[in-house]
């Protein structure tokens, strides 16, 4: 039956096609096999008609892998897109482990609170596909302002079943009961983000992103660079391998590389983000107070829709492919989507007084023990001069000496476990959510005699690399200030007579000397 979309490579990317202009350019008709258009819904190749009975059209082939295309199935021919509550799946996760293997999560993001009671009394089950291993959560453990990973298992499943000790029909609203998994044939998520790529998603040349499939995936593309980076088995049959790939070229084959694991390569990403009236955003939920609402929308033949139904106006900036959206919400919870053929982005609307402090956010330190660190001035370093801390949203952390030198700085990604070297006596440790400081620490000597055990900071300073100064003999006079301390003068004397010493190593030193000589 005839196709209705269709798209062909235009040398800057796949570009939508008609029949009739498809006609001028082959007025002979052109096979599937030619590869020169392709169904931009299932992303086969099919073929156009010579148009000798009737007008020319496209056609899927009898002899293609799959029958599954959407557009096989409408009797007149055409496919419209739908968005609607029941089709939004949740965040998928891939989380790479220290010991070479990798688990699965789930996202799932906080409901209201009139819709779920007491969390202490619920429970979430994951189950994948019809394996009879289940993973029960309580509800506990979902974040109120931001969205919970939790671990769906060390082997894949191409669809999780989702369900809940609640009203399970009013939570499809906001999770659906079963989301589409992890495909054999390759499934692409983003490196960054770890997060899933949702099918006919965006990639980009020079952008790294993560492929699981099963053993035996073969590449042949040139224009694709791979790395394989862990395995997970569960038998031979059963091994799932995670490979880190990159387009190094922006062309056709590349582009078909992609194409093959629903992913197409563009210049133009979809976008979608608020951008006015006041509002209060967390993953997946915009909180706001107007009845009328504006989007920025970016992308390609991107079209956006909300459920329950309001409308939409859009209005053109700079190009074709950047939008302001004009968003009329009426209801209190509203779901705001933006896809081509499939749902690429997506956000719930929940109107809100606003009336509320955005409390600050809490943070949880830890040293190599396990052992959990409060802000605050610390008389010795953490063990191995480590710490790290589970991250909420995104940030950075800052280790700077006493003094304010900058030592080392770490971004880091929400989700992210973040380990934090180097942090040891005369060293402050500032760990930042956006720009907020949420967690501050330093590390410095006691001032208290008999506190110092000279023995642990002489092999402390020992472990200071990659900062050496030039010293003179000049500066020897400082092993006068440390006569209480005969070892730790001893070994200082050694560092001025090789001419060098690190220099958080000599701030350290004139930190112990000159207090107590104060």
């Amino acid at each position: 039956m005839p196709l209705t979309h269709v798209c062909m490579w235009s040398g800057h990317g796949w570009k939508r096609v008609t029949a009739y202009d498809a006609a001028k350019m082959f007025p002979y008709g052109v096979s599937a096999y030619s590869g020169l258009f392709m169904c931009d819904i299932c992303g086969q190749y099919v073929t156009l008609t010579n148009g000798g009975i009737r007008d020319p059209y496209f056609k899927h082939s009898s002899e293609e892998k799959s029958k599954d295309c959407p557009e096989r199935t409408f009797a007149n021919g055409t496919y419209a897109t739908t968005f609607n509550e029941q089709i939004h799946g949740l965040p998928i996760k891939l989380i790479l482990r220290s010991d070479k293997r990798f688990e699965i999560a789930l996202g799932f993001f906080s409901l209201p609170s009139d819709l779920i009671g007491k969390k202490g009394e619920h429970t979430i089950i994951i189950q994948g596909g019809n394996s009879s291993q289940k993973f029960q959560y309580s509800l506990e453990r979902l974040n109120l302002n931001g969205i919970t990973y939790l671990s769906a298992g060390e082997i894949p499943f191409d669809t999780y079943k989702i369900s809940c000790s609640f009203d399970t029909q009013k939570v499809q609203s906001y999770w659906p009961s079963m989301i589409q998994g992890i495909s054999g044939n390759g499934t692409l998520f983003d490196k960054e983000t770890g997060k899933k790529l949702p099918e006919d998603a965006d990639v980009s040349v020079g952008h790294a992103y993560y492929l699981i499939a099963k053993r035996g995936y073969i590449f042949n593309n040139p224009y694709i660079s791979k790395k394989l980076i862990c395995t997970s088995t569960n038998g031979y049959f059963n091994t799932w391998c995670v490979y880190e790939v990159q387009a190094t070229k922006y062309d056709e084959k590349s582009a078909r590389f992609f194409l093959d694991l629903h992913a197409r390569l563009t210049d133009h990403p979809v976008k979608l983000f608020p951008i006015w009236p006041e509002f209060i955003e967390y993953p997946y939920r915009v909180m706001h107070r107007k009845d009328v609402l504006y989007f920025y929308l970016e992308g390609e033949g991107v079209i956006s829709k909300a459920f329950p139904y309001a409308y939409i106006q859009k209005a053109d900036l700079s190009n074709e492919n950047t939008h302001v959206l004009r968003i009329e919400s009426n209801d209190r919870q509203q779901l705001v989507s933006a896809g081509r053929v499939k749902v690429l982005k997506y956000t719930y609307l929940w109107k809100d007084s606003l009336i509320q402090s955005v409390g600050r956010k809490k943070i949880c330190v830890v040293d190599d023990a396990g052992q959990q660190l409060p802000p605050g001035t610390y008389q010795n370093s953490p063990i191995k001069g480590q710490i790290s801390f589970n991250c909420e949203i995104d940030g950075f952390v800052e280790v700077n000496e006493i003094d304010g030198f900058p030592i080392n700085r770490y971004s880091f990604s929400a989700g992210q476990k973040t380990i934090v070297e180097n942090v040891w006596l005369g060293t402050t440790v500032n760990i930042y959510y956006g720009l907020d400081l949420v967690w501050t620490a330093k590390f410095e000597q006691s001032t208290s005699d008999g506190e110092i055990n000279e023995r642990n900071l002489i092999k402390q300073l020992e472990t200071y690399q990659y900062d050496y100064i030039r010293i003179s003999h000049a500066v020897g006079s400082v092993a006068a200030e440390l006569q209480r301390y005969p070892m730790l003068r001893d070994w200082y004397r050694l560092q001025v007579k090789n001419r060098k010493i690190s220099k958080r190593a000599l701030q350290i030193i004139k930190l112990v000397g000159g207090r107590h000589d104060r």
